[in-house]
């Protein structure tokens, strides 16, 4: 040992800067770099530790310890600073400040003393005692009078009490803030290198001592708030446990708390002397207060209430819950409070104190302030004059979500006359002070965050609150005053059955931080042993699941020094990386995936835009205005995290172009935008910070990085997204949905990608009277003259059709245009924002006249029936039964492809996009000369100057701007200034002013239907490659305008539906000439667009065509399929007066036939119902694509489930493109290893399992509950699984590059050649044209150790087992002898009927017939047809295998 010290004092020994504890680091210049309370340096000092780690070798006994650490200690104290003493000399320590005696005062000398013998002291004392600010400043002063050195860290819960605390006992001692005493929490900080006071948050503390391992850097540490046992405080005071019995003994800590088990916090820290046991000293503070508190429970109040009939409800200590008769109670007290209020002596009048309610939640806070209302408004009305009650109420609910105004309220002094309520959760407790607070009501209830320990959901759980919590509420009053406390649970309830003390964090939240922190200490011990020495351990399954979790996400390897096993995991370089940032540990793998291609800072924006609570500042009435602001900022994207980064982006260049002249206006753009300024600033600050710390571990963009195409930036920030919170997989299984048939039926033969449906209508109305009710109900604020339609028939049903702009709003971002109002495919933003006005229960009522009113007012307006369609027993009219008056029906000629024409001529006049134009067919010249020349030679009158209501979708005249010709236009959207009109006869859109429109003449001429077609190329779409958003890319645009315009183009008529002509497009006429390619497949061929199917619609009318082209007669039987039976719709009908009998019937809706349902992969969430929070941009999901059977992917950041397990809800959420075999790809992508499922002729692979893999010797799976299967609907190959492969190769190629660059192994060349290839890998492997295939079933599909095949299995030929994502292995596929899938279809449909698998709806495919049920299954086989049938195709299949 003597030889081993002597070594290390031969040794050049660097001074360690005590604030930071880092070796060889400008101590000077370190304080003006970034905080380091997340430790980036996971290597250790040879000095420090390896001395350390030799000692505990070989000392025998704790005096040997103490003995060798008091000398190495020395050597590390004495030159810890050039001079320390200088701070005392520098600095005046004399108090300044005048303040009160305090009760700690008289407890200065017993703390000071205890402190001085021992290495633990607890103090527990009453708030306001004095401890927090005092305790601190007893030590300073002792160690100046001494004229020794200290360095004091004292902790705090929370930020807020941290920088607050600081700057008091800088006030009190006259010193600057961040010279002698300063502050350093998550993302703030004041100090310098004179400071021996550091208040800091949990979190900062507990980094400094992982990266330090001792701590020794400090002389004292004070933790304070000790009750409130999250994880980072019950980990905190494990190492400081650990570190005070190993390698930091002359480090003094003292634990102070208002409310805790102080013995608990003793036994925990007791010391072994002479084998016996001494608990660590307690100091119990005594408070005399001035003040009086009087708690009240429920059976006070019972006599008290006894005139109001209210009884006190009998309480389940199992079952938390808010009774109707507890909100009674609660009522009753607000309302008789002014009786209890004190009497200020000055003035002799009563002082109004405010009452501060303690509820559970979020949920609660508005049901309470919905009572208070109710309660308020009776109160009123009782009295007959607004102002009646003695004293208003100034309700104000407090709680972390809510914007930072609305919390402001809780601290304003209430208006004169008015009682302040406020409302609030826990977060009132401790860290929020309220200075006029004289009434404390407590429900007794607080919400805990629960982790499921098999399937790693979190829930939020109602529980009782313990008597810790209630004393600290209790202690909110008695400051001022006088305080009453109302517990409103009876006492013995309280006493005998309500618990003590919380459950500690550790025991019910998730650990993952906590296990990695355990492996940066770098000790030979498994996460379960060193938590094993915690306060309260965590339990031992729930540590083992952790370390499972960890290995799923990458965070450890699969093995631990080379051998597998359940309970620990080597440490990789992406684990590191998650252990230093300060975010979810899904986040830090976003960012680490995101370097890896190349979109670093986009996804350090994303993660840190996730990890800040309060970004939106959305009021409780502003929640469906918020929603429409989420969709602009969403881009299309469908995802929440391109919409925080859409948002930052925006504002950065907001500010960075100075578009925010002053601060007022960075409000005012915040409250439009329904954004916090706080949380921005927030944002940003977290942004740098991450930044700093990646820099740390040398993960930083390079010099020359190639960063992200506008085009390619959303497919691979949604990938990486799927990577970072695999396996957080839902998926939309079509057939489980509305097929686009059904969504057509529903809608009574409308379209359903732009229809939504009200019911509970009176079907005896006649309904287009309230037609414009209607629309107001769906409309928006400033936004009430929509392009709207509105149809019925004759049920309880109401049809509201939007129409479609051809325009979109764009949104300059960093020199690009976003498409602000673009929802991906076909459905218009306003069905969206329809079914979300449901989802927030916007009350759809409707007024109605008496119908014998209602059908007088309809006759008399022009609103008549046809007789004929009328039933004799028909009381009243049905509503289908209008006559449909067309505005065109004077004119015989039509532009529109009637069903008997196949081919037109036309000429393009107004370019939409690609896909989507306007046209005029060659035989409409002569119409549009004749309509051109009367309209300009005509006197037109101004409908405004006429005094008439312009209305939308009505034929007027406007100028063309570019020609300043008039031409027929229709009104699409108009508000108090302007209108957007459509030039009906070309297809142009302008901007009118409401004076500038005109009425037309009353001629023949002008009741021409429009001569402008407007026309979709059919069967093709975007190519994601080139937009994943599904919108052409403006390279594709450009290159279509320049084939198409200004030539004459021959169109083969597909289908016209809802008065779009769908059109296979040739700029030469095939008819003439053999071979000629259409526009539609040259764009396939060019990779701009790809095949699309053809909506239900499109088929159906097509068909008719099909019909018509083949029949003897097409004229005179297209004139027969022509008529339309679906129900007509109505743009406009005069609005009655209402009655005083007006009926109001109630609406359900709207709703919409796609709205879409996901069911979760894994195998712990495939049985629950799943919703999407009501915050996140997929609340409204809607089926863009009900004709394609594939499976849609959707992945959430986080997956919460309620109380009882049943149902989940997720957050933050990413809809993945529609790409064929999309959800397959991405599971094989990021998967830890894969096992296939083959068919039953093991010709291909019906499903793959993923997961963590099984044990050989149990058969038992490592992770059962996070298994994800799934059914494939396109084929999967060897080829494809090569690929596969190459892309996870380049990722821990890519990863290993990062740690070698973060250890100067390697230069940054080889990560750019890893991004390079990476982005290209990926891009090629997403586009793949892959082989459809029906959903097949295999046997045991989630069973790891049951395999179905029996043919060779194909190894990777590289291994490696330090990679993160191991390569995947796959078998040799036999050749497909039944291409029809017969033998498979047989297969399944014996073990359906002997179930093996579970029954779903199946079609032989030998017989040809559909086989409903499993009696169908069992019939259907022994029929002798069948039985032929299947012999015929044995034989002809052994045949086959006999000639092979």
């Amino acid at each position: 040992m003597n030889e081993l010290m002597n070594t290390y004092y031969k040794k050049t020994v660097v001074p360690i800067g005590e604030v930071y504890g880092v070796q060889g680091t400008d101590y000077t210049n370190d304080f003006s770099s970034s905080e380091e309370e997340d430790n980036c340096n996971y290597g250790n000092t040879y000095e420090q530790n390896y001395v350390a780690e030799e000692m505990q070798k070989y000392a025998s006994t704790s005096k040997e310890i103490r003995s060798a650490m008091t000398e190495v200690e020395g050597v590390e104290g004495m030159d810890y600073r050039n001079n320390p003493l200088n701070v005392y000399s520098t600095y005046n320590f004399s108090t300044t400040a005048v303040k009160k005696e305090l009760p700690i005062d008289s407890f200065r000398k017993k703390i000071l003393d205890l402190v001085e013998i021992n290495n633990v002291v607890i103090i527990q004392g009453p708030t306001g005692c004095g401890k927090t600010t005092q305790v601190p400043q007893f030590i300073v002063d002792q160690q100046r009078e001494r004229n020794e050195y200290c360095n004091i860290a004292v902790t705090q819960p929370r930020k807020i009490a941290t920088i607050n605390v600081a700057k008091r006992v800088c006030e009190e001692r006259g010193w600057s803030l961040g010279t002698v005493c300063g502050y350093q929490v998550g993302l703030e900080k004041r100090i310098s290198p004179d400071m021996i006071l550091t208040y800091m948050t949990t979190g900062v503390l507990l980094q400094k001592l992982i990266k330090s391992k001792s701590l020794q850097q400090f002389t004292h540490i004070i933790v304070d708030e000790i009750h409130e046992r999250n994880q980072e405080l019950d980990f905190l005071l494990l190492l400081i446990r650990r570190f005070l019995n190993t390698n930091s003994i002359r480090t003094k800590v003292i634990l102070m708390s208002a409310t805790i088990v102080a013995e608990e916090f003793a036994y925990y820290y007791r010391s072994h002397t002479m084998d016996k046991v001494y608990p660590a000293p307690v100091i119990h503070i005594t408070k005399e207060n001035q003040y009086t508190k009087t708690i009240f429970y429920l059976d006070h109040l019972q006599s008290a209430m006894g005139h109001t009939h209210v009884s006190v409800p009998e309480l389940d200590i199992d079952q938390p819950i808010i009774t109707e008769s507890i909100w009674k109670i609660f009522t009753y007290l607000i309302t008789v409070f002014y009786k209890l209020d004190p009497i200020d002596l000055a003035t002799n009048q009563p002082l109004i104190g405010s009452v501060l309610v303690f509820l559970p939640g979020i949920h609660e806070i508005e049901e309470a302030n919905k009572h208070l209302r109710e309660h308020e408004a009776k109160m009123r009305e009782e009295a007959g004059q607004k102002d009646a009650a003695p004293i208003q109420w100034d309700i104000v609910p407090l709680h972390s979500s809510l914007p930072t105004d609305d919390l402001a309220k809780a601290f304003r002094p209430a208006k004169p006359g008015h009682r302040k309520i406020i409302l609030s959760t826990n977060i009132a407790e401790s860290s929020i002070t309220v200075p006029d607070t004289y009434f404390v009501i407590d429900f007794c209830m607080t919400k805990v965050l629960t982790v499921d320990p098999a399937t790693k959901f979190m829930s939020l759980k109602l529980e009782w609150a313990s008597h810790v919590n209630c004393d600290q509420r209790a202690g909110r009053v008695g400051r001022i005053g006088d305080g009453r406390i109302y517990r409103l649970v009876p006492k013995i309830f309280y006493q005998r059955k309500m618990q003590s003390k919380s459950i500690p964090e550790i025991l019910r939240a998730p650990l993952e931080r906590v296990v990695l922190q355990s492996k940066m200490l770098e000790l030979n011990e498994t996460p379960q042993q060193i938590l094993a020495l915690a306060m309260n351990p965590p339990n031992l399954n729930n540590i083992r699941n952790t370390i499972l979790s960890l290995k799923e996400m990458g965070g450890l390897l699969l093995t631990c020094r080379k051998k597998y096993t359940p309970a620990d995991g080597d440490l990789t370089f992406l684990g590191v990386i998650m252990a230093n940032l300060p975010i979810d540990i899904h986040l830090s793998k976003l960012i680490a995936l995101g370097h890896l291609f190349g979109c670093l800072d986009e996804t350090i924006i994303i993660a840190a835009g996730c990890s800040i609570q309060n970004i939106f500042s959305i009021p409780f009435q502003e929640r469906f205005s918020a929603y429409r602001k989420l969709l602009l900022w969403g881009d299309g994207s469908f995802s929440d995290l391109i919409a925080l980064l859409n948002l930052y982006r925006v504002w950065q260049a907001c500010k960075r172009d100075n578009k925010f002249d002053s601060s007022d206006s960075e409000r005012r753009w915040c409250r439009t935008n329904f954004v916090s300024l706080k949380g921005l600033r927030e944002w940003s600050m977290l942004v740098d910070e991450i930044t700093q710390r990646l820099e740390r571990i040398k993960v930083k963009n390079l010099p020359r990085q190639r960063h992200l195409q506008h085009d390619e930036g959303p497919l691979i920030l949604k990938i990486i997204t799927a990577g970072a919170f695999y396996p957080n997989f839902f998926i939309r299984i079509p057939k489980s949905d509305t097929t686009e048939k059904d969504a057509v039926k529903i809608v009574a033969g409308r379209s359903p990608y732009n229809t939504v449906y009200l019911t509970g209508m009176d079907h005896t109305q006649p309904g287009p009277l309230y037609i414009r009710a209607i629309k107001a109900l769906l409309a928006n604020d400033n936004d009430i003259e929509t392009g709207m339609s509105v149809g019925f028939d004759g049920s309880s049903k109401i049809y509201v059709e939007f129409k479609r702009s051809t325009e979109h709003h764009t949104l300059s971002v960093d020199g690009r245009q976003l498409i602000a109002d673009t929802i991906t495919g076909r459905i218009p933003k306003e069905v969206y924002e329809a079914v979300r006005k449901r989802q927030l229960q916007y009350r759809m009522e409707l007024k109605l006249l008496p119908n014998k009113e209602a059908w007088k007012f309809a006759n008399d307006n022009g609103l008549k029936m046809e007789n004929s369609l009328v039933p004799s027993n028909e009381l009243f009219p049905s509503a289908s039964t209008f006559q449909e008056q067309n505005c065109y029906s004077e004119c015989d000629y039509s532009p529109m492809p009637t069903l008997d024409t196949q081919w037109i001529e036309l000429k393009i006049t107004e370019f939409v996009d690609a896909g989507h134009f306007w046209a005029n067919r060659l035989e409409c010249e002569t119409h549009l000369a004749r309509l051109e020349e009367i309209m300009n030679k005509t006197y037109l009158h101004s409908v405004v100057s006429l005094e008439k209501k312009i209305q939308t979708n009505k034929l007027y005249a406007a100028r063309f701007n570019e020609d300043g010709m008039f031409y027929r236009c229709e009104v699409r959207f108009k508000d108090n200034l302007f209108a957007r009109v459509l030039f009906v006869d070309y297809g142009n859109m302008q901007q009118v002013p409401l004076g500038e429109i005109y009425e037309l003449p009353d001629r023949s001429e002008f009741k021409m239907p429009p001569m402008a077609l407007e026309c979709v190329l059919y069967g093709i779409q975007p190519a994601p490659k080139h937009n994943p958003k599904g919108i052409w890319s403006e390279r594709c645009n450009e290159h279509c305008k320049q084939q198409t315009m200004n030539i004459l183009l021959y169109g083969n008529v597909h289908s016209v539906v809802d008065n779009i002509v769908y059109v296979i497009l040739y700029k030469q006429d095939p008819n003439l000439r053999i071979g000629v390619k259409s526009i539609n497949q040259m764009m396939i061929e060019q990779g701009y667009a790809q095949r699309a199917e053809g909506s239900f619609l499109c088929v159906e009318d097509h068909n008719k065509r099909m019909v018509v082209n083949n029949s003897e007669n097409p004229v005179r039987e297209a004139v027969r399929l022509s008529y339309d039976n679906r129900v007509r719709n109505y743009e406009d009908f005069e609005a009655p007066k209402l009655s005083k009998n007006h009926v109001t019937v109630n609406l359900k809706g709207p709703f919409s036939p796609l709205e879409m349902t996901v069911y979760g992969c894994m195998a712990s969430s495939s049985s629950k119902s799943v919703s999407i929070e009501s915050s996140s941009i997929n609340t409204v999901l809607l089926d863009n694509q009900p004709q394609d059977y594939h499976s849609r992917l959707l992945v959430a950041g986080y997956v919460s489930q309620t109380a009882e397990g049943g149902r989940l809800k997720l957050r933050q959420t990413t809809l993945m493109p529609n790409v064929r075999g999309l959800p397959m790809v991405l599971a094989l992508l990021f998967c830890p290893t894969m096992r296939p499922a083959l068919t039953a002729d093991g010709t291909g692979v019906a499903s793959i399992l993923c997961g963590l893999g099984y044990d050989k010797f149990t058969n038992r799976a490592y992770y059962a509950s996070h298994d994800l299967v799934l059914e494939l609907d396109t084929e999967l190959t060897e080829d494809e699984i090569n690929k596969i492969n190459r892309v996870r190769y380049y990722l821990n190629r890519g990863m290993k590059a990062m740690e070698e660059i973060s250890y100067d192994r390697a230069g940054e060349n080889e990560i750019l050649k890893i991004q390079q290839t990476l982005k290209k890998e990926l891009v090629e492997l997403i586009y793949i044209e892959r082989v459809p295939t029906e959903r097949r079933y295999a046997k045991h599909p989630n069973d790891w150790a049951k395999i179905n095949y029996s043919t060779m299995e194909l190894k990777p030929n590289v291994s490696n087992d330090n990679d993160v994502w191991p390569l995947l292995w796959f078998v040799k596929l036999a050749e497909n002898k039944d291409p029809l899938g017969v033998q498979v279809n047989l297969a399944a449909m014996d073990d359906m009927m002997r179930g093996v698998l579970p029954y779903q709806e199946i079609t032989c495919k030998l017989c040809n017939e559909d086989l409903c049920f499993v009696s169908d299954i069992r019939r259907h086989i022994m029929t002798k047809e069948h039985i032929e049938r299947v012999a015929i195709f044995s034989h002809d299949l052994n045949i086959l295998n006999q000639e092979e």
